[in-house]
This record gives structure tokens, sequence and C-alpha cells, in this order.
């Protein structure tokens, strides 16, 4: 009998940032386990020019030793993915690319991650398209969108039509910048 999955109300999912690195995607597997259960999953995706394969990993990372290979097989293959588990929920998994590189690159990983899970409306793509707000001129070419935002969404659109669409906006590292607002232009 095959499993239908479907999306429940948001705050019935509890979420697990940052999963970028082995060790943590092995902690939030072992939390499903428990009572905790993390049942959506977020990882920044990067392209290492070392390896020529996306991996997870904020920048400015440059590498990891978990490929987004190996974070879509493990989560394919888990308890945690699907219907397969005690909780009933199908897990979300919010891919965070950081440049169209590494988007690219993982386009053929996740088309493979959804055949496997026929879950895709699971599936969150996010990228920041917009420019956030920035004093420095300097950092608006730095900080700014790394993405063609167009190409963003028509490839996000060829490749899995079904999936969420999260778009953001670009921010800097500098407190100055914190307690900027957005402007009605930037909406």
């Amino acid at each position: 009998m095959t499993t239908v999955n479907k999306l429940y109300a948001p705050v019935s999912y509890r979420w697990a940032h940052a999963v970028n690195s082995k060790a943590a995607l092995e902690a939030t597997l072992a939390n499903n386990n428990s009572s905790m259960i993390n049942n959506a999953i977020e990882a920044d995706i990067i392209f290492s020019d070392q390896q020529q394969v996306p991996v997870r990993g904020p920048p400015p990372q440059r590498d990891s030793t978990l490929t987004l290979e190996q974070f879509l097989h493990t989560l394919a293959q888990a308890r945690f993915q699907g219907g397969n588990n005690d909780h009933n929920k199908a897990t979300l998994v919010k891919l965070d690319f950081k440049s169209q590189v590494a988007l690219e690159a993982s386009l053929a990983l996740v088309q493979a991650y959804v055949t496997e899970t026929r879950f895709p409306q699971g599936l969150f793509w996010n990228a920041d398209l917009l420019l956030g707000p920035m004093q420095d001129i300097e950092d608006r070419q730095r900080y700014g969108p790394q993405f063609n935002g167009s190409t963003f969404l028509a490839l996000a659109q060829q490749t899995v039509p079904d999936a969420v669409l999260s778009i953001g906006w670009t921010t800097t590292p500098h407190e100055q910048d914190q307690d900027i607002a957005y402007t009605e232009n930037m909406v």
C-alpha cells in the first residue's frame, strides 16, 4: 500500500536549521526517535570548487564533508522521511541555495530525490533574490543577490513544479545595517 504524503498546518512542523554537516544530520535524525521530532530540515547549499559538487555549508565556507547527494540520499533512506514514521508526517526539506552554480549543479540530484520520495510539495526552494537594506555601496556589490531571479524561478519551475518557492532578501553581517528597515520598493 502506498502512503500519500500531504502538507499539514505549518505549526505542526518542527524545524531543524543549519543542518550543514554529517554530525548535525546524524543528530537531527537521532532526535526523530525521541519526543522532540524534527520533521522539517533546512541547510545551505554551496558549490565546492575542490570536489566540483554541491555540498552543505554556509558562506563563506567553501567546502564540506557532507555533499548534497549524501544528504538527500540519507533523508530518503531514513525513518525520518515520508509517511514511514510513527508521526505520519512527511519531512519538509528547505534547500537554501547560496549561488547560481550551486543551484545548477543540484538540479539532477533534487529531481531524483523528489522522484524517490514522491513528495514535491514538501520541497522548499530558497534563495536570496532581492537586495535587502544596506548602507554601503560596496556591500551591495559584495552581499547582493548571487542569482538572476528569472533564471532561478524558471529552473525551479522546470525541475520541481510543485515545490514551494521561498524567496528572500540579502543581508550583511554588519551591525550598522541590522536596524535598517525594508522599504516598500524592496517588496
